[in-house]
């Protein structure tokens, strides 16, 4: 199968993003804010047997880069959602 380790940055700052994907009749779907994460990874483990789609607030390696980190001061906090359908 493929092998899929992949980071992805949204085109535009504002509104939101749909991830999609179809096989067989089922589907999954994740919806998140481009402000709030825009970037998103796509990944798939060794065994090829699920794949993840990962809404991110920062890009990869943000810790070492500072590439959309978002460093919080004591007692404060930060909020966002993101949606996930699933028709099987």
């Amino acid at each position: 199968g493929t092998a899929l380790d992949n980071c992805f940055a949204t085109e535009k700052p504002g509104g939101q993003y749909r991830m999609t994907l179809e096989a067989d009749g089922r589907r999954i779907a994740v919806k998140a804010s481009a402000t709030r994460f825009p970037y998103f990874q796509v990944f798939t483990p060794p065994h090829r047997e699920s794949i993840a789609l990962e809404p991110m607030s920062c890009n990869v390696d943000a810790f070492n880069n500072g590439d959309g980190l978002i460093a919080l001061d004591p007692g404060k906090e930060w909020k966002a959602q993101i949606a996930i359908e699933a028709r099987m």
